[in-house]
C-alpha cells in the first residue's frame, strides 16, 4: 500500500515563533485534516518541526569519529537541484547527505529534491518523505507506513520508480553559514546542522500523531507510521494501546513524559530511554517527532534532533540516540568501508619460551588500508584497539609447538573485511625444562641444578644471577650439552665472587629465557639484588635469608622458600675482639675502665658473658647488628689496676661454654697513679703522713691515713709509713 505525501511535512523556524507543519496527504488525509477542521477540533500541524530561537548558542558538536568527508557513501543518494540552489548551498548539503550516507545501508537510490525558494517568514527550511508505503516484501511490522526510502532499502526495490524519496526546499531570506567546518558565528544559523537535521525526517524521524487541544490523534487514515510503535509512556505503556481521538491519548501525549522504547535507541543513550519531547500545551510542528531539548541541550551530542536551534549552534553528528532510533525502525547501519582492505600479516618479535607454560609471545605487523575506526581488530581470536597501519599486535601465551601459524585478521565494525594468511610465521620449538637449584656451595663456588622437567633439553637463555654478576649456562658446559630430564647438573662458576664479611653472604638467581626469576636462595644477610623480584615471583619471602654456613642444599619436593633449604647452622663464635676507650689512672685508686668490642657470630640467646671474670647481660644498649648474624658488643671492664702492663682477655658464655676465646695482649693498663704511703697525696712520704696517722690514730671507718686499707688507722699504718719514710712517689 503506498500513500502519496503531495505537501512537504517539516518546517524549521527560527525568530521565537512556533510554525506548525501540516501533513497534506492522499484524499483519505486531506478529508481528515478537512472532517476535523470542520468540527473545529482539528489541530493540523502533526509533522516535526525545528524552531529557531534566534540567540547565540556559540556551542560545536563535531562529525562522528567514523565520518570521513568526501568518502564513498553506504547509500547512493542522489539530489536534483532546483533553478537558483546556490553552490555552496550544494556543498554543505553534499556534505550532510555524506554523514547520513555513510553510514545507512541501502541498496536502493535514494532520490532527493531540494528547493531553494521562499517560505513563510521565519521558516528556515521544510522537509519530509514523499512517499509512505506498508505491507511490501521486507517489512519489519505489518500494517504500519514507513518512509519511502526506508520502505525501498528493506524491500531492496524502488516502490515509487521515478518519484522523489524526500524533498527539502530552504529559505532564500535566511542567513545562513554555509561552512562545513562548524565554526558557525554569531547570528547566523549554520545551514549542514538544518540540513541533517531535516534529512532524518525525511529518512523517517517522524510520527503520526497530532492534538486539537482536547483530543489526541495517531495513524494516517487509521494506520500508524513505524516510528510510533517505538514510542511509549512513562509508566511505559505504548501509545498506540490509546484509542485514536481520546482524551486520555490526548493527555499522554501534552504529559512531557514521552519516551523511546526500542532496544537500540535506549541502549544508544547514557541515561536511560530516549526522552522525546512532549510539553503540557501540544506544540504543533515539534512535540512528539523531536527529542526533548532539557534533555539534550546546545552541545550535547544527541541534541541535533532537538525542536529547537540557536544561530552560533553547530551539530554535525546525528548523535548515538538517533541512530539507534534509525535501526530500531528497520535501517541498517554500518561505518563506510566497502574498501577495507587487510594486505599482510607478518611475524614482528618473538620472545622466548616460557618453560613454565611451554608458551611463548608473539608481536605480528598487520598492514591494512580504507579500515574502519570503530570497533576493534581481532587477530586470531584476540581483540586490539585499532590503531594504524602497519599495527604491531602482540599475541600472548601462544603454543610453543614449532609448527607454522596461519593467522586470521578482521574488523568487527566490518565482518566482511577478513584475511587469512597461511603459514604466516613458524612458531618456536617446545620448552619444557623445569630447572631448579639443588646445591649450592659459595666456597667452591660449584652449583647443582636439577631438571625436574619431561623432557631433554638445552640450555639456551637459561642464566646464573648474583648480586649483580652473572653468566649463561651453556658458558658453564661443554658445547652441545642436552639436560636430560631427572638429571643433574654440576657446574663450576669460577669467576663468581660471593662476599664474605664475617660469614658467607649472598644470593643465587636462577633466570630463564623470558627474564623470568625460577628459583632463588640468599644467604648470610637479607636485601640482596635480586631478592624484591623473587618476592615478586612467589618463590621467596621478604628478607629469609639461610643463617649457616654452605653448602646450602635443596631439600624440598618442588616448593620454594627458606624451609625448603638444609645447611649447617651457625655455632656460636667470638670473631674478634678489639680495644675501646681506655680511661685514665683515678689517683684516689690507682683504677681504670676499659672499653672491650666484641665481634659475636649468632651468640646465645640469654645473652650472659663474662670478660675477665666481670659479668655482663647482652642487650639492645650495648649490641648492634653488623651483618647477617653477626653482631657488635661493646663492653666496659671495670676497677682494673693501673700498672702500665699488658691486658690479655677472656670471653665466656655462661649458657654456651664451647662458645669461649681468649685473645693475647688486648689492651695495656695505664701506668700506676698511686703511691700506697703517701697518705695526704702530695707526692712525698714524710712527717706530715706521720702526723695524719697520729692525728686520726684508732680510727675505724672512712680514715684517709688507712693506708694499709685494713679498715683501722693502727700500728700498721704507722710502721707502713716509716717503712718508706723519705721515699718520693714516681708516678
Amino acid at each position: 500500500m503506498i500513500q502519496r505525501l503531495f505537501i512537504y511535512f517539516v518546517f524549521l523556524t527560527f525568530g521565537g515563533n512556533l510554525w506548525g507543519q501540516n501533513l497534506f496527504g492522499p484524499p483519505s488525509l486531506r478529508e481528515k485534516i478537512a472532517e476535523h477542521n470542520l468540527s473545529e477540533t482539528c489541530h493540523s500541524g502533526s509533522n516535526p518541526g525545528l524552531v529557531g530561537t534566534g540567540r547565540d548558542a556559540f556551542s560545536k558538536v563535531d562529525p562522528p569519529q567514523w565520518f570521513t568527508p568526501g568518502a564513498d557513501r553506504m547509500s547512493n543518494i542522489v539530489v536534483t537541484y532546483s533553478q537558483g540552489f546556490p553552490e555552496e548551498a550544494q556543498t554543505a548539503l553534499e556534505y550532510a547527505l555524506d554523514i547520513w550516507g555513510q553510514i545507512l545501508n541501502s541498496e536502493i537510490t535514494i532520490w532527493v529534491n531540494a528547493d531553494w525558494g521562499t517560505l513563510n517568514t521565519g521558516v528556515l527550511a521544510q522537509a519530509g518523505p514523499e512517499t509512505l508505503h506498508s505491507n511490501f516484501p521486507g517489512a519489519t511490522s505489518a500494517n504500519k507506513y514507513f518512509p519511502g526510502a526506508l520502505a525501498n532499502a528493506l524491500s531492496v526495490s524502488d516502490l515509487s520508480p521515478g518519484q522523489p524519496d524526500l524533498n527539502i526546499t530552504f529559505g532564500d531570506d535566511i542567513n545562513w553559514y554555509y561552512g562545513i567546518d562548524g565554526n558557525t558565528p554569531g547570528g547566523k544559523y549554520d545551514f549542514v546542522t538544518v540540513a541533517l537535521h531535516e534529512v532524518s525526517h525525511g529518512l523517517g524521524f517522524i510520527g503520526s500523531a497530532t492534538h486539537n487541544g482536547n483530543s489526541g490523534f495517531t495513524g494516517v487514515s487509521g494506520t500508524p507510521l513505524i516510528y510510533d510503535v517505538f514510542v511509549e509512556t512513562g509508566a511505559g505503556i505504548d501509545i498506540l494501546s490509546f484509542n485514536s481521538g481520546t482524551i486520555a491519548l490526548g493527555e499522554e501525549l501534552e504529559s512531557d513524559a514521552l519516551f523511546w522504547s526500542g532496544e537500540e535507541g535506549w541502549d544508544a543513550s547514557t541515561i536511560g530511554r530516549p526522552r522525546l519531547y512532549a510539553p503540557s500545551n501540544w506544540n504543533g510542528g515539534s512535540s512528539y517527532s523531536h527529542l526533548r531539548e532539557n534533555t539534550y541541550p546546545s552541545g550535547s551530542e544527541n541534541s541535533l534532533m532537538t525542536p529547537f536551534l540557536g544561530t552560533a549552534e553547530a551539530i554535525h553528528n546525528p548523535g548515538p540516540v538517533a541512530e539507534g532510533m534509525f535501526k530500531d525502525m528497520g535501517w541498517s547501519m554500518d561505518l563506510i568501508s566497502e574498501n577495507c582492505e587487510i594486505l599482510s600479516a607478518v611475524s614482528g618479535l618473538q620472545l622466548p619460551c616460557n618453560p613454565a607454560t611451554s608458551t611463548y609471545t608473539q608481536q605480528v605487523v598487520i598492514t591494512y588500508e580504507n579500515n574502519p575506526t570503530t570497533g576493534v581488530i581481532v587477530v586470531n581470536g584476540t581483540s586490539h584497539a585499532i590503531g594504524s597501519s602497519p599495527q604491531t599486535v602482540t599475541l600472548v601465551n601462544q603454543p610453543a609447538d614449532g609448527l607454522p601459524v596461519d593467522v586470521e585478521v578482521y574488523f568487527t565494525s566490518q565482518p566482511d573485511c577478513i584475511v587469512t594468511f597461511p603459514a604466516a610465521y613458524t612458531a618456536i620449538d617446545p620448552c619444557c625444562l623445569n630447572l631448579r637449584i639443588s646445591e649450592v656451595n659459595p666456597v667452591t663456588k660449584t652449583i647443582s641444578i636439577n631438571n625436574m622437567g619431561d623432557c631433554d633439553d638445552d640450555l639456551d637463555g637459561f642464566r646464573l644471577f648474583s648480586d649483580f654478576s652473572e653468566v649463561t649456562l651453556v658458558t658453564l658446559v661443554t658445547p652441545g650439552y642436552v639436560f636430560i630430564a631427572g638429571e643433574t647438573l654440576e657446574v663450576v662458576w669460577s669467576d663468581w665472587n660471593p662476599s664474605f664479611i664475617y660469614t658467607n653472604e649472598g644470593e643465587l638467581s636462577l633466570v630463564n629465557p623470558i627474564n623470568q626469576i625460577v628459583d632463588y636462595v640468599q644467604w648470610g644477610s637479607p636485601n640482596h639484588a635480586a631478592e624484591l623480584n623473587a618476592v615478586a615471583n612467589n618463590i621467596w619471602e621478604d628478607n629469609d635469608f639461610i643463617a649457616g654456613e654452605p653448602p646450602f642444599i635443596y631439600t624440598g619436593t618442588g616448593e620454594f622458600g627458606l624451609t625448603e633449604w638444609s645447611f649447617v647452622p651457625y655455632v656460636c663464635n667470638v670473631i674478634d675482639a678489639s680495644a675501646g676507650v681506655t680511661s685514665e689512672c683515678d689517683l684516689n685508686s690507682g683504677l681504670y675502665t676499659q672499653e672491650i668490642n666484641l665481634t659475636l657470630l649468632d651468640p646465645p640467646a640469654s645473652g650472659e658473658i663474662t670478660l675477665n671474670g666481670q659479668d655482663f647481660m647482652l642487650d639492645e644498649n650495648n649490641t648492634s647488628s653488623l651483618s647477617g648474624a653477626a653482631i657488635l658488643a661493646t663492653l666496659t671492664l671495670e676497677d682494673l689496676v693501673s700498672n702500665g702492663l699488658t691486658v690479655d682477655l677472656n670471653i665466656d658464655f655462661v649458657d654456651d661454654i664451647g662458645c669461649g676465646a681468649g685473645f693475647l695482649a688486648v689492651f695495656s693498663a695505664p701506668e700506676s697513679c698511686f703511691c700506697l704511703n703517701d697518705a695526704n697525696v702530695d707526692g712525698a712520704i714524710n712527717v706530715v703522713d706521720i702526723l695524719l696517722v697520729l692525728s686520726e690514730f684508732g680510727c675505724g671507718s672512712g680514715c684517709t691515713a688507712d693506708v694499709t686499707n685494713d679498715g683501722n688507722v693502727n700500728v700498721s699504718d704507722l710502721l707502713s709509713i716509716l717503712s718508706d719514710f723519705g721515699q718520693p712517689c714516681v708516678f
